[in-house]
């Protein structure tokens, strides 16, 4: 069928009669002809493809859904002239460019065509983006021979797609970085021919990479995060194995991006693209580049964009772990804001991988700041009880953030106890002395009357449930700490100190613990009861609510064993002090190396910005 339709081209005008074959079989107006049957008859006619004519065809197969258009634009791209496919290249950006200015007009001629006929705008740019990649084939017989000039136009209209509803999809996005980049690397074997004007040239190659990555590069995804998380943190290295679908294709985009900056032999132009290549770069130092990007990454956690990227720049630059942690300068001030918004990140947002990552990386932050803003972050996040939506209450998500961040104390006074001295100056670190009970007791080891009243129904609770998890990782840094500050540096060991707390915590818990385990086990016998006397009766699925409710009062039972066990923990502990079979001074290095474990997914919590003055009137009078 194609042969007898090119047969005429032996008596008529050939590109005419070319060009309309193609278009013919675009429309489906021949029975039997396909656009792909033309590309694979014109792949072995080499001589008859030289009569296409781009400058026609291209408006016809830039917008086609056909399946044989990337084929036949392979074929024009190959065999016709390097000079008119870029002027009809150039003419076809117009009319994209016309055609997204108007999103109210594209939006409704897209619906007259029907779906399928055309596709989108964001399709048509990649499309172009590598017909464009001709221009290293056009032969320069004089300096003024070609021009750039369809390059900022080209960024531009990118631009303008990437900014709609409907723009670059995560494939499409990756795939533009790819084209782009090979474009510049094409358009460098040009300059490298020329004598003059390299430089102006690899200015407008720079200013369109760098733009082309802030329009795309949040499309990248190569799991960045994870993979840092896997390095810094190898014995939870499981997170590596549930790597996103595809990483892979992100990483190579990046490392073209990375090989066409250094074919020009330039930075990129804005923090965007710049922070997107440091990120993903495998040769960089953490203090120049952090201390650099950091008020990028502050903006980056605001507006959730980048994330992947600053996650992992924070990971690795703060972990102990990784080579260029002893770079940073941990007490600059300008680090300070991350403690105010990573604590909100790793409450808030919806993935439990960056609710993780993000606590791990607050853990890390804390580590290397100052004692006393350690103190003034920590207070809040153990002792602020703040407001969260209604749905999110109900969840009991606004207090999982003051349970976990306990785990976070513990560590911080570990770390201050393992040295004999402060940051500086010879001062004692407030963590590793009396202050630390002065300030954190009145937040953390307090226990409401509500608590020790709970019936049957209140252990079901969400927030209830919650609350004794709290008050068991209050027994358990009670214990720790009284085990490892064998020196009494912090005052735990005082008589009235631990009068204190076995008034106000243990003995409340020693009453009200077994009856609340007991409450729990009789409702699980009861509702088990309940549960065979409906299935002898009934004999059917009738039992989905009973499953539900006993599954409410088994949820109840993991923190009230906690407790129990915590309570006997430090019972045992108090008769070994007292017989002295506690060694003088425990070894102090079980100082977990990779941080606070920490949730695999914290939860909500909403977390007030700290001030200097808040700080002063929290320590005045200690």
């Amino acid at each position: 069928m194609v042969k007898d339709l090119l047969g005429i081209l032996e008596t008529e005008d050939p590109s005419a009669a070319l060009t309309a074959v193609v278009i013919s079989a675009l429309d489906e107006q021949s029975p039997g002809l396909t656009l792909s049957s033309v590309v694979g008859y014109l792949l072995n006619e080499k001589d008859v493809s030289g009569y296409l004519d781009p400058l026609t065809l291209l408006t016809h197969l830039i917008p086609s859904a056909d399946p044989g258009v990337e084929g036949m634009l392979e074929v024009v791209r190959e065999r016709c002239s390097s000079k008119e496919v870029m002027i009809a290249c150039e003419e076809n950006l117009e009319r994209v460019g016309r055609m997204v200015g108007d999103s109210e007009e594209w939006e409704w001629e897209g619906e007259e065509e029907g779906e399928g006929k055309e596709v989108s705008p964001s399709i048509q740019i990649l499309r172009l983006i590598r017909m464009f990649t001709v221009i290293s084939t056009i032969p320069l017989r004089r300096k003024s021979a070609l021009s750039l000039s369809f390059i900022p136009e080209l960024a531009f209209t990118i631009q303008r797609v990437g900014g709609r509803s409907d723009g670059f999809s995560k494939t499409e996005g990756r795939d533009g970085l790819w084209y782009s980049a090979e474009l510049v690397e094409r358009v460098m074997d040009l300059v490298e021919k020329r004598e003059e004007g390299e430089g102006e040239w690899k200015d407008i190659l720079n200013k369109y990479i760098s733009t082309t990555i802030d329009t795309l590069g949040t499309h990248i995804q190569a799991s960045l995060a994870k993979r840092a998380f896997g390095v810094c943190f190898p014995r939870f290295g499981g997170e590596i194995e549930r790597l996103d679908e595809g990483w892979e294709r992100g990483d190579e985009v990046v490392r073209k991006l990375e090989s066409c900056f250094s074919r020009i032999r330039m930075v990129p132009v804005s923090v965007f693209s710049g922070f997107v290549l440091f990120a993903h770069s495998t040769r960089w130092e953490s203090r120049v580049g952090l201390t650099k990007y950091l008020p990028f990454i502050l903006t980056s956690i605001q507006t959730n964009t980048l994330l992947d990227e600053s996650l992992a720049v924070l990971l690795l630059s703060f972990s102990p772990s990784h080579s260029h942690s002893h770079s940073l300068p941990p007490s600059s001030p300008s680090f300070f804001p991350l403690l105010s918004l990573l604590p909100v990140l790793s409450s808030t947002h919806p993935d439990p991988f960056i609710r993780h990552c993000a606590f791990r990386v607050l853990g890390e932050i804390l580590s290397v700041v100052p004692g006393l803003v350690q103190v003034e972050v920590l207070v809040d996040l153990v002792g602020v009880k703040v407001k969260v939506k209604a749905e999110e209450e109900r969840e009991g998500l606004g207090s999982k953030m003051r349970v976990e961040a306990i785990g976070l104390v513990k560590d911080a006074v570990l770390r201050a106890l393992e040295r004999d001295r402060g940051e500086c100056g010879g001062e004692v670190n407030v963590l590793a002395s009396p202050r630390f009970l002065q300030v954190f007791a009145p937040v953390l080891f307090v226990l409401e009357d509500s608590i020790v009243k709970l019936d049957r129904e209140d252990l079901e609770r969400n927030e209830t449930i919650t609350e004794l998890t709290r008050l068991g990782e209050v027994l358990a840094l009670y214990y720790v700490l009284v085990m490892r500050d064998a020196r009494n540096r912090t005052g735990i060991r005082d008589l009235d100190n631990r009068a204190n707390f076995e008034r106000t915590i243990l003995a409340p818990l020693r009453v009200a613990v077994p009856r609340w385990i007991g409450v729990v086990q009789g409702g699980l016998r009861k509702e088990e009861e309940v549960f065979k006397e409906k299935k002898e009766e009934e004999k059917s699925h009738t039992s989905g609510g009973l499953h539900s409710h006993s599954h409410s009062h088994s949820h109840a039972l993991a923190p009230l064993v906690s407790l129990q066990i915590g309570l006997e923990r430090i019972d045992g502990m108090w008769e070994l002090t007292q017989s002295r079979l506690i060694p003088p001074d425990p070894d102090p290095k079980g100082l977990d190396p990779e941080g606070p474990r920490g949730p695999d997914s914290p939860q909500k919590s909403d977390v007030p910005s700290h001030s200097g003055s808040a700080m002063e009137r929290r320590f005045s009078g200690v």
